[in-house]
């Protein structure tokens, strides 16, 4: 992976930085994850983008719009969305360098960029679900909606991969080709 961490710590000093979120924070988290596909989605379509990357484009601006509306609506049902909180701004800090990355590059370097970014995005994604979201659900209702967003970002992530061969990303594809197994379901 390509995932760069800042120097020093992720949380202030006295917090736990292992400590299960709250089921809000873990909904809120979920919406800063949502709200980074649907904003590069939109830059994909500003940047012209045509064929297989524009249709995956629609798909996440469209499904991860209605994912981000699910689940503001379990938040409101909850009491409403946390203050924020450092893994939170972490999560949107990474995903405003992500895109400015992307915001950089034009015409097919874009195009192969946005879906490398995809693939990494929604492998992240699986792994926050499995390892943090999904686990701090204790409402049932929360519980299905993030095992089902599990299912559709798993859908995403071997879309994209399979757009990036297409596109030329063997050396990519390849790589993430290792993180095939155990991602069934």
């Amino acid at each position: 992976m390509t995932d760069t961490q800042p120097a020093g710590p992720a949380v202030p000093p006295g917090t736990d930085a292992a400590a299960a979120p709250s089921q809000a924070e873990a909904l809120a988290l979920l919406n800063a994850v949502n709200d980074h596909e649907v904003k590069a989605a939109e830059m994909a379509k500003s940047k012209n983008v045509t064929g297989p990357v524009l249709e995956y484009a629609n798909m996440m601006q469209a499904e991860h719009g209605k994912n981000m509306t699910d689940t503001n609506a379990l938040l409101q049902t909850a009491g409403g969305a946390p203050a924020d909180s450092a893994r939170l701004n972490e999560q949107k800090a990474k995903s405003e360098a992500k895109r400015a990355q992307l915001q950089a590059l034009e015409g097919e370097a874009f195009a192969k960029g946005y879906i490398d970014a995809m693939v990494t995005d929604h492998a992240e994604a699986l792994t926050l679900l499995d390892s943090m979201l999904i686990p701090a659900a204790t409402d049932e209702a929360v519980r299905n909606h993030l095992t089902t967003t599990r299912q559709h970002v798993q859908q995403h992530h071997d879309r994209a991969r399979e757009i990036q061969t297409q596109l030329g990303g063997a050396s990519a594809a390849a790589s993430n080709a290792g993180q095939a197994g155990g991602t069934g379901g």
